[in-house]
């Protein structure tokens, strides 16, 4: 596999995402995370929360990944939870996740919150994961169209988020990928600037993951991006000898 990552502060006075790529591929798991709650609050949930599935996942001995990510998720809940309940600067805190393990001709993902997870595959962007947004719930009923969704004043309410309660299940997806196929991991801050298309072509016409990913934090700074802007891509390919 091939990858590149990047994260940026984009419109905002301190960086609270956090991002995780593995240095070998022993185990293949990717994590991004949104903190939220402010300075410090967003900045240390986002990190407990990747640091916790993490964790999980390298002490894990059993066989289901699916189950490995559904109960990391979880594991890191409790962890930013408490966290959460012994001091007043860090009450109310949370952030989203979302975690990739790669599984040969399979990958698996776990998300809570509106980060989100891409396949493009094909010329085409397929979205994996489902934001648990006030947004995304409105379009999915059918009451909001996802142009009205993109501009709606109520657009970063996160209805389901890794903290702030005791309890919180992942929503957890398997998906097949072939040779070529590209893994988009990101931030809010991403698709808060460009759209689906721009995407698209910035993967379609863009070979060098790096610059790729360079491309797409131009674009959501340029669309005017309101957040800190990170992304992962995973490409599906050996790397050359």
């Amino acid at each position: 596999m091939i990858k590149a990552y990047i994260t940026d502060i984009g419109n905002r006075e301190e960086n609270e995402d956090s991002i995780y790529v593995p240095s070998d591929s022993s185990r293949p798991l990717y994590v991004i995370c949104d903190g939220m709650g402010g300075h410090k609050a967003g900045e240390t949930a986002s990190k407990l929360a990747a640091a916790s599935v993490i964790e999980y996942v390298e002490n894990y001995r059993g066989s289901s990944i699916r189950e490995c990510l559904k109960i990391g998720a979880s594991y890191a809940n409790s962890r930013v939870y408490a966290a959460s309940q012994l001091s007043p600067e860090y009450e109310g805190m949370g952030t989203t996740l979302a975690a990739v393990y790669i599984d040969k001709d399979k990958f698996h993902v776990a998300n809570i919150g509106d980060s989100r997870v891409y396949l493009f595959s094909g010329s085409r962007l397929w979205k994996v994961t489902e934001d648990h947004s006030y947004v995304a719930e409105l379009v999915r009923a059918g009451n909001l169209t996802p142009e009205e969704a993109r501009v709606h004043p109520r657009r970063n309410l996160i209805t389901r988020t890794v903290g702030t309660k005791s309890h919180v299940d992942a929503d957890i997806f398997t998906r097949t990928w072939s040779t070529g196929d590209i893994i988009l991991m990101c931030t809010d801050g991403l698709y808060d600037g460009t759209t689906d298309e721009e995407i698209l072509n910035a993967l379609t016409n863009i070979s060098d993951l790096d610059a790729a990913a360079r491309e797409l934090v131009f674009l959501a700074r340029e669309g005017g991006s309101g957040d800190n802007i990170s992304i992962i891509l995973i490409k599906n390919e050996e790397v050359a000898k």
